[in-house]
């Protein structure tokens, strides 16, 4: 991850400040998510830039299931409820419906786990919460991301 200042300023941070961009956590950023992700949040609080267009938006689970041909290969922000969790073969896996093979999954690999094991973030407790997701959509038994990292997972609630 690369930083630009200018005037002393990360300009990453008012970029997203000023909704121009959307926070996209990766391995690299991970020690500047939450800070990114409250830049984002105000932005979208105050319907700033691209917020107030509608050109960005959170989607719901039932957005993504009905459109996700459409939206395969775009980096989506997608919030909704975890129906059920499960670790396979060290591979984590969020359902947001029962059925798994076509409701929308979020995923993490058996290396990326170990971040999430760090994070004291455990998968399988989170069926039953509302969370919000972030990543590039793709179509595998139905719509699907995969998170590489803690910052691109927001535990909101409990249903």
């Amino acid at each position: 991850m690369r930083y630009v200042f200018a005037d002393g300023i990360r300009v990453q941070d008012e970029l997203l400040r000023a909704g121009l961009v959307l926070a996209a956590p990766d391995r690299a950023s991970t020690a500047c998510s939450a800070i990114f992700l409250g830049a984002e949040n105000a932005a979208r609080t105050e319907r700033s830039g691209l917020w107030g267009t509608g050109a960005f938006a959170i989607l719901t689970v039932n957005q993504i299931n009905l459109d996700a041909s459409r939206r395969a290969g775009t980096f989506q922000i997608v919030e909704g409820v975890v129906e059920a969790a499960a670790i396979v073969r060290g591979r984590a896996y969020l359902n947001f419906g029962i059925d798994r093979r076509t409701d929308f999954t979020v995923t993490m690999a058996p290396p990326d786990m170990r971040a999430f094991r760090a994070a004291r973030i455990d998968m399988k407790t989170l069926a039953g919460k509302r969370v919000r997701v972030r990543g590039w959509l793709e179509l595998y038994n139905g719509a699907e991301l995969s998170l590489s990292t803690p910052g691109a997972l927001e535990i909101l609630e409990d249903r």
